[in-house]
């Protein structure tokens, strides 16, 4: 059975009760989980017609990031419960799906939970998901709730 989970997560996550389902196979294997959100390290712009590119710095870029996986982290904690043993991981990668099995590398996780979006047709095609890729890049297990 598996004793540590990896758990990414999004603002969509949140939004089903996927964390619900990740609660109950946690406390049934006595596992850790360690929620990991990957921001990107890119500084975004912001272009208007007519007006000069006005940059976020890298400084304030990585403080805004902190501050909603902490936010994240919180409300994902609420629905996971107080009794189990629950860690964070923020980092930056320009890649959510590498960045998410280098979290899992440097957790000690050995297993990642993922949710499924359950896309279909041209939109699975197109769009792809973070979680194929974790399945196609990783070595360690992969539970697609």
């Amino acid at each position: 059975m598996f004793s540590h989970f990896l758990v990414p997560i999004s603002g969509d996550i949140l939004d089903h009760n996927h964390l619900h389902e990740i609660s109950h196979y946690a406390r049934k294997a006595g596992a850790a989980i360690t929620l990991a959100y990957i921001s990107d390290p890119m500084v975004p712009h912001m272009y208007m017609e007519g007006i000069a590119p006005s940059p976020f710095t890298e400084q304030s870029h990585k403080a805004s990031c902190e501050a909603f996986a902490q936010k994240l982290f919180t409300l994902a904690k609420s629905q996971l419960g107080d009794d189990l043993t629950i860690h964070t991981s923020h980092s930056f990668h320009p890649f959510t799906f590498e960045g998410i099995i280098q979290s899992a590398e440097d957790s000690g996780a050995d297993v990642i939970v993922m949710a499924s979006h359950k896309r279909k047709g041209l939109s699975g095609i197109f769009m792809g998901s973070e979680t194929h890729a974790v399945i196609v890049h990783t070595t360690l297990p992969v539970l697609v709730i």
